[in-house]
């Protein structure tokens, strides 16, 4: 699987770090320059939605106002996870594993994530790192075991009643995970003129309605300090 690394071309020396534990792990892998959102010009920017909120409709029954604009991290993070996903597409890549600079991983992760999508071949999108979210779990949850040891793979949210259940939750960070290409096309359909941060736009199953799965254990951890491409976790649902 190819592997992408999202990072400020500036900051070398969280890319020095990556780099090194990447290499100690013998995993091929590419840098894609991560966008800085303060220089986006918001307002002449029809990539960029500029309002201080918006409603997102689940299905006719369900619907999530969203309030607050962006913060300059939060815009420049999530137009680089789009980055990424149109790059996907235009490669024709069947999926990607990526990677935010501040993870670091402790495992072979072409291996894991390989082994769990072949158990879990429907999979949209797989968290190498499910840290945060706060989903409502079927009681009918079960954690499959792949052909690595101690590794199990696992559905996130509640099949069928996201849009009651989840329609304000979402799933974990995206600092490490899997997507396929349909779901990179799904997301940046969705994701333009940009409105969520990108936490928010994949792991907001209930909107997306993609197929999303996790890893446990992680398969890392990340830097106590944030990532330099931007901050998470201020998602504003009402």
């Amino acid at each position: 699987m190819q592997i992408f690394v999202i990072n400020l071309k500036e900051d070398i020396e969280r890319r020095q770090s990556i780099t090194k534990c990447l290499n100690e792990l013998h995993l091929d892998f590419e840098i894609f320059n991560a966008i800085k959102g303060k220089d986006i010009d918001r307002p002449n920017n029809p990539l960029v939605y500029d309002k201080d909120e918006c409603l997102v409709k689940h299905n006719f029954l369900s619907k999530t106002v969203m309030r607050g604009k962006l913060s300059d991290g939060e815009l420049g993070c999530a137009l680089s996870h789009l980055g990424v996903y149109q790059e996907i597409v235009k490669r024709n890549l069947p999926g990607a594993i990526i990677l935010e600079d501040d993870f670091i991983p402790s495992c072979d992760l072409n291996a894991v994530f390989s082994a769990a999508y072949k158990v879990v071949p429907q999979a949209d999108i797989i968290s190498g790192y499910p840290l945060g979210g706060g989903l409502r779990q079927s009681f009918f949850t079960v954690k499959q075991k792949i052909n690595i040891k101690d590794f199990r793979v696992y559905r996130l949210g509640v099949p069928g009643l996201d849009w009651f259940l989840n329609r304000r939750r979402r799933a974990p960070t995206c600092a490490c995970y899997f997507i396929s290409s349909e779901a990179c096309k799904r997301l940046i359909q969705l994701g333009f003129p940009v409105r969520f941060e990108s936490d928010v736009l994949m792991g907001m199953v209930a909107f997306n309605k993609l197929k999303y799965f996790a890893l446990t254990p992680f398969c890392g951890t990340r830097l106590k300090t944030s990532s330099s491409i931007g901050v998470h976790g201020t998602y504003r649902f009402y």
